[in-house]
């Protein structure tokens, strides 16, 4: 049996250090900056080594390709992410609600019944928020833009704070 090998790159910004984890397909995840180096890499084997046919590298070449197009997000910049995403273990609904969530402008809001509206399941937006509670890709699959049809901002996969941080980045200002 083939050994699954997920590689790792960490990054730098003001509030900490997080990482963008890849497989042999793809962006597999991305970790929200904790402030500690060693906070970063028990987040990244937390979840991604659960696999006991798991190997998990630091990424030493081409990092810089990797990362500027997240830290241009974190200067409050819009960027296209150009990664190829891997979504494996994910049902074929919750990749349908993570193309749709892709789809929402920077600097835009949506709502959970808006997800399930433009995928076609008008009454599953209580199963949307359940698919955008799995996402481990934050930032590049925009969760943080989807809230409540009454503007509160709900749940989400990042860690807490993050989602009014984020949204405040793409100089919007919610209350809820």
């Amino acid at each position: 049996m083939k050994k699954d090998r997920f590689l790792f790159v960490c990054y730098e910004i003001v509030h900490g250090i997080g990482a963008l984890v890849f497989s042999d397909k793809g962006l597999i995840g991305l970790i929200l900056p904790y402030v500690k180096k060693e906070e970063t890499l028990r987040e990244v084997y937390k979840k991604f080594s659960s696999s006991v046919d798991c190997e998990i590298t630091e990424i030493s070449r081409d990092k810089d390709s990797l990362i500027w197009p997240l830290l241009y997000y974190f200067q409050g910049r819009e960027v296209k992410f150009d990664y190829v995403l891997d979504l494996r273990g994910f049902t074929k609904f919750e990749e349908e609600v993570y193309k749709a969530v892709i789809s929402v402008p920077f600097g835009e809001l949506r709502s959970y019944k808006w997800v399930a509206e433009t995928i076609g399941k008008s009454g599953a937006y209580r199963a949307v928020g359940n698919a955008l509670a799995k996402n481990l890709i934050p930032i590049v699959v925009p969760c943080h833009r989807i809230t409540s049809n009454d503007g509160r901002l709900g749940g989400w996969s990042g860690k807490e704070g993050w989602k009014r941080k984020l949204l405040e980045l793409e100089g919007l200002r919610n209350e809820g």
